[in-house]
């Protein structure tokens, strides 16, 4: 029994001695090195019974970055080797998880999954049905909303198709999504119920919401609403274009908040004989000093008002501010606030003194008051501002030049693409369509029959009810011997037919292996 206890003690103390040297001193730690302990009892089994696998080299690699996790911080020699165990079976479970290729060959099967029609890169064979009928559908919807488009443009088909190829040539020359083109001109032409002035709408408006990333609507709106205020006889859309991104560049602002300000200006300028050009200017300096859209766009409105009352102008001749030409046309609006501005100076800094002068010439609204107020604030810059507008041709060229990026090369890529599926869609409908004109004209007679038939059931009539009871009789007796024919043939011949049928089969396997290993082999090609 002595000898029992002593040497149970001394196993305790030797126990003890080695748990002090890994730093296991508290039962916190004891409890973390038991559940090491049996981590790398399982991953010892999972090694042995699963030997080879990914999964027990996972099991490895955690097992090691655990124990990695307790050794002592002054231990560097250990901590390296064990650095270097991780890395090299990360290294090993990188491999086989990219076993058929590399990373980048991984990560460029994922991005190839996002392209629009990838099924067709990674399986051609298998997608090549559902190509055919997306590009049928593809053609088949363009062709509808060509046909909404005719209910305005009454063209003959000649012209109908002429329209069509131009449209498509218009979507692609910029990149826009070609399904979305018939919409747009249709929605143009509405508006208009001109087919060339629309057309020549529609390539502007595509242009400018390109280069100006803004709804295609908005800026389609903006040029045709112009265009009806100042006469298609006296601009064009391009040169309304080129005004509108004129106007954003001196200015501030979004380039949709042009298009849709700008034109609402137009009217009240056009009632004073200011240009267009000039009201845009207008615009444009006021967002340059600071006014947001909708502010800026109050404010000139109320300034329009003001100059459209006879007794102001009339107050602003008598106090020295010329506002009308020999003729009786307004002068320019840079010439009326340059003016102004000279006659404000000479209250220096009193701005009372300036408001009170306002005020004696008639301006008593506030929001008028101000913008007479800020117009005559920088005559300079107010004349340069305009003479940059009304001198913008081939701004919006310029614009869509520097608006291109990597998204927008994509999508001229993917107009493209479309275009082709519509024009190979359009061929598959020139065979589709007299196909089922055809299948109608049989079909349709038999459907009208049967339809028939069934009312006269439906109505109860007495010999048809008879005929049909008859039929129904004679078909079940034939459908009986007939089956009793065929089965015996089958019985007495299935020798033969089995024999031939697993000819056939291998035969299908054999040509569908060789089509499949084609194909993998044309993408494995692609992919290195």
């Amino acid at each position: 029994m002595a000898n029992l206890l002593e040497y149970t003690l001394s196993l305790h103390d030797q126990v003890s001695a080695n748990l002090q040297k890994i730093g296991i001193t508290t039962m916190g730690a004891l409890e973390k090195f038991t559940k090491l302990e049996k981590q790398t009892k399982d991953t010892i089994g999972v090694l042995s019974d699963m030997r080879g696998s990914v999964g027990s080299l996972r099991e490895k690699l955690n097992l090691l970055k655990s124990e990695k996790e307790w050794i002592p911080a002054s231990n560097i020699k250990d901590i390296r080797v064990y650095n270097s165990e991780i890395k090299k079976l990360e290294k090993e479970i990188q491999h086989l998880d990219t076993i058929n290729g590399s990373v980048f060959k991984s990560k460029l099967k994922d991005a190839i999954s996002n392209v629009p029609y990838a099924d067709l890169l990674t399986n051609p064979v298998a997608q090549a049905g559902v190509a055919l009928f997306t590009a049928g559908k593809m053609a088949l919807n363009f062709d509808e909303g060509m046909a909404k488009i005719n209910t305005t443009a009454q063209l003959t088909p000649k012209e109908l198709n002429n329209l069509k190829s131009e449209l498509i040539d218009i979507g692609k020359s910029v990149g826009a999504d070609l399904s979305t083109v018939p919409d747009a001109f249709e929605k143009i032409i509405s508006q208009t119920g001109d087919t060339a002035l629309s057309v020549d709408i529609l390539k502007a408006s595509l242009k400018g919401s390109k280069a100006g990333f803004a709804d295609q609507n908005v800026v389609a709106s903006a040029l045709a609403n112009t265009l009806s205020l100042v006469g298609k006889e006296n601009t064009n859309a391009g040169e309304v274009l080129d005004t509108l991104f004129a106007a954003k560049r001196v200015g501030a602002g979004e380039f949709a908040d042009f298009a849709n300000y700008v034109p609402t200006l137009i009217a009240g300028g056009n009632a004073l004989g200011i240009k267009y050009k000039e009201v845009a200017g207008l615009f444009a300096f006021m967002t340059g000093k600071g006014l947001k859209a909708e502010k800026a766009s109050m404010l000139i409105d109320n300034a329009f008002t003001a100059l459209g009352k006879t007794e102001i102008t009339g107050a602003m001749e008598k106090a020295g501010v010329g506002i009308f030409n020999t003729d009786g046309s307004m002068k320019q609006m840079d010439v009326i606030f340059g003016d102004l501005q000279k006659r404000l100076e000479y209250f220096g800094s009193n701005d009372q003194a300036k408001s009170n002068f306002l005020e004696s010439i008639g301006l008593k609204d506030t929001d008028a008051k101000k913008a007479f107020m800020i117009l005559a604030s920088d005559g300079a810059k107010l004349s340069q501002t305009l003479k940059d507008v009304t001198n913008s041709q081939g701004e919006s060229d310029a614009a869509f030049k520097n608006s291109q990026n990597g998204m927008q090369k994509i999508a001229m890529l993917w107009s493209q693409i479309q275009s082709l599926g519509i024009s190979f869609g359009g061929i598959i409908s020139t065979i589709l369509i007299p196909a089922l004109t055809g299948v109608l004209f049989v079909v349709t007679p038999i459907i009208d029959a049967l339809s028939w038939l069934f009312q006269q059931i439906s109505d109860g009539n007495p010999w048809v009810l008879a005929l049909a009871g008859v039929i129904g009789i004679l078909t079940i007796a034939y459908n009986a011997n007939n089956i009793a024919l065929q089965l015996e043939w089958w019985w007495l011949n299935r020798n033969i037919i089995y024999k031939k049928l697993a000819a056939f089969w291998s035969g299908v396997v054999a040509a569908a292996t060789n089509v499949w290993a084609g194909a993998q082999w044309l993408l494995n090609l692609a992919m290195d």
